[in-house]
């Protein structure tokens, strides 16, 4: 019997690493208290700056390469047919955007990964200021000759997620925000993580998109409970 793996495709358009300035309302003291409520204070650039960069040691290297891997517990039956494109980082002063992230993948258990780092070339320590994954809005359609109902459900099988990188190891952005941060000259590496759960082994009869929606993190100068 001839079995066909039909192809999924994962295309995202941009994700967004916001990097917030710190911006700070003061008060100025004097014989009488006068507030200038509207004023605000942004330190110069070269002093608060985060970058991405697919290389540990250089803040340089745009382009990351994605790693092509399989849920450990499914490794034998799981073939490494699945394909990444080459995804590219933008430093802005405000954000970092990441594009071209898009994929294929044909089995449940298949994993892509793509991993870069984020360092602190700044003056001053950032924090975790926010972290939003969301894969419930996740955009699912069904390309030519694709059942709907059949995209429905591999759609709740893929999912994106976040980790970054300490001594014990790949962690979730969850917890303690303040327990998440750079110092000055500091680097923490990223893995943006897609999965194709094996859970019901779940096909579809032809090739669909994905777009997610609402996915990021950002960090600030200013610490977040």
């Amino acid at each position: 019997m001839r079995t066909i793996r039909q192809k999924n495709n994962i295309k995202i358009g941009i994700l967004v690493l916001a990097i917030g300035l710190m911006s700070i309302a003061f008060a100025t003291f004097s014989s009488n208290l006068s507030i200038k409520s509207s004023t605000t204070v942004s330190p110069n650039p070269d002093n608060f700056q985060v970058l991405a960069s697919a290389s540990e040691t250089s803040t340089s290297d745009n382009n990351i390469t994605p790693r092509i891997g399989k849920l450990g517990a499914y490794a034998e039956t799981v073939p490494l047919t699945q394909t990444g494109s080459i995804a590219v980082i933008e430093n802005g002063t405000k954000k970092i955007t990441i594009s071209n992230v898009s994929m294929t993948l044909d089995t449940p258990g298949q994993e892509i990964d793509y991993e870069f780092y984020l360092h602190n070339t700044g003056k001053y320590k950032v924090y975790l200021k926010r972290y939003y994954e969301d894969n419930s809005t996740k955009k699912c359609t069904p390309l030519e000759g694709t059942d709907t109902e059949l995209t429905k459900k591999v759609c709740s099988k893929i999912d994106m997620d976040w980790f970054f990188k300490n001594d014990q190891g790949w962690q979730w952005f969850s917890g303690d925000k303040k327990n998440i941060y750079l110092d000055p000259g500091d680097k923490m590496k990223i893995q943006i993580r897609f999965l194709y759960s094996p859970n019901d082994n779940v096909r579809t009869d032809g090739p669909f998109s994905i777009e997610f929606m609402n996915q990021g993190i950002s960090f600030s100068t200013a610490m977040f409970e």
